[in-house]
């Protein structure tokens, strides 16, 4: 089961989307890159000692066949790129891959070395750097109210290690109050001072097999726009890694912003939070393949568990099938945007 766990290392969706881009140094570990395409073609680059040189070659990897700005860098390691560092990162190679050499396999992997000119000395870096140096000013999340008190849900690890929480919703801005997590379900119990404008009942049952879902969110944080974005599929599996039955399935897509988001079904009824996709570098290593539409969420019965654990109720369920335009605005009043200040 542990090996199996750690083939599916599963990459956690919104643990951040950093508001800037950092260089970021790294000495004594091996780091991977790929580079992504719109029509599925892609770079990947073979173990460097820091995360530059590995994003360099898989840029020139996905160079080699296609204009170098059709590429976009998609996993650093075992995160997924958010649209800034994208940017980023992409400036940076055009910028300075004159300044690299590389070298690639039969297999289409590159690496990347510094070009060490004449009369230059080589960069050495500081040996006592031995992990990975990270520096972010916030990242951002996806969260819903569930009662007119205030009281919204989101993921743990979206709100794990805040020195403060502030909500947007509409034109409301406020602090957050952390009232309760869970660390093992990955689910946090904040609250507002402010009445919102709608919020989302919990389903007393757990979504069915091939049942239709909606799921609300902030993808990337505001880098794309400051407007909720929802993306429709269906419940594919009752169960999630490594038999994981607090979790399902789902093949609606997600993307990093999107934790803590409302998985609703057509009744308006919140069935699954959002919580994690599969990491497309780690399943292109071991499988070969590129991972499509796996990604997945809390049932509602372990958030009912947990909300009820705290005392705190959720609105009435629905018993009917909502219109469109209902369902729609339902989910844009409840839904919200989450910034953890670090």
């Amino acid at each position: 089961m542990k090996n199996f766990l750690l083939i599916l290392f599963i990459f956690i969706v919104s643990c951040g989307t950093p508001s800037h881009y950092h260089s970021i140094s790294t000495v004594g570990t091996s780091h991977k890159a790929s580079v992504i395409t719109a029509d599925g073609g892609y770079g990947l680059s073979r173990e460097h000692k820091t995360i530059e040189l590995a994003v360099m070659a898989a840029f020139r990897a996905c160079e080699g066949y296609n204009s170098i700005y059709s590429c976009e860098l998609d996993y650093i390691d075992n995160r997924q790129v958010d649209l800034v560092e994208k940017r980023e990162w992409k400036k940076k190679y055009i910028r300075n891959k004159d300044k690299f050499d590389f070298i690639s396999d039969s297999n289409g992997w590159f690496t990347a070395t510094l070009r060490v000119e004449k009369n230059e000395k080589p960069i050495v870096e500081n040996k006592k750097k031995s992990e990975e140096i990270v520096t972010e000013e916030y990242r951002t999340g996806t969260g819903f109210f569930i009662n007119d008190l205030g009281y919204l849900l989101t993921n743990n690890h979206v709100i794990d290690g805040c020195k403060k929480i502030i909500v947007f919703s509409g034109s409301q801005q406020s602090d957050l109050k952390l009232i309760a997590n869970d660390n093992l379900n990955d689910l946090a119990l904040l609250k507002a001072n402010f009445t919102p404008a709608g919020s989302l009942p919990i389903s007393n049952s757990d979504g069915e097999l091939l049942e239709d879902i909606y799921v609300g969110g902030y993808p990337y944080g505001n880098a794309i726009s400051s407007s909720i974005k929802i993306t429709k599929g269906i419940i594919s599996s009752l169960t999630g890694i490594g038999n994981n039955y607090s979790n399902m399935q789902i093949d609606a897509a997600i993307q990093p912003g999107n934790s803590g988001g409302p998985i609703i079904n057509s009744k308006g009824n919140v069935v699954g939070v959002a919580v994690s996709k599969l990491n497309f570098l780690k399943i292109l290593e071991d499988f070969g393949t590129i991972p499509e539409g796996t990604n997945f969420g809390i049932k509602s019965s372990t958030v009912i568990q947990f909300i009820n654990a705290n005392n705190v109720l959720s609105v009435k369920s629905n018993n009917s099938n909502l219109e469109p335009t209902q369902l729609s605005r339902r989910i844009k009043d409840s839904t919200v945007y989450i910034e953890c200040v670090l």
